[in-house]
């Protein structure tokens, strides 16, 4: 259960063993500058990737998740979903600053080693948590028309 941002501005939510960080950009942990000033972690801007590679590093430790244990999917804004059983080769570490090689717009954990990371602006995460997986889905209009937060409990 989360009460408020830590004093990092970090949100944690957690139920039973199944648990999550939000961030906004506005937490003091970031080293981008200029437009992107805070914390940017998206590659799909002009902001350094060094920067952004830094950024991501600080979310992750200050959430407390293991190192190299962040995947990330290419979002799109469809309904495919991702499982880190099946397709983890595609997906890729987050702290390393790659593109990933799969699109899909949910991910579904299967191992409690491994977290998963979504990016959102104007779209929703959402956490979706069962008995033995949980998945992470970056929702957005056309996601949500299209079924992709029923994708994502099926799986």
């Amino acid at each position: 259960m989360t009460t408020g941002p830590d004093e990092h501005g970090l949100w944690h939510w957690s139920h039973g063993d199944i648990g999550a960080v939000f961030s906004g950009a506005a937490g003091d942990y970031g080293v981008s500058t200029g437009p992107y000033a805070t914390c940017n972690v998206g590659l799909h801007r002009d902001d350094d990737v060094a920067r952004v590679v830094q950024n991501r590093r600080s979310i992750t430790r200050l959430g407390q998740v293991p190192a190299g244990r962040v995947v990330q999917a290419r979002q799109v804004h469809g309904t495919t979903v991702a499982r880190t059983d099946r397709d983890g080769g595609q997906l890729v570490d987050w702290t390393l600053g790659q593109t990933p090689s799969i699109d899909a717009d949910a991910i579904v954990i299967t191992d409690e080693t491994i977290a998963a990371a979504i990016l959102v602006a104007d779209c929703m995460p959402v956490v979706v948590a069962g008995r033995h997986s949980a998945a992470v889905v970056h929702a957005g209009w056309r996601s949500l028309v299209g079924g992709v937060l029923e994708a994502a409990a099926a799986e």
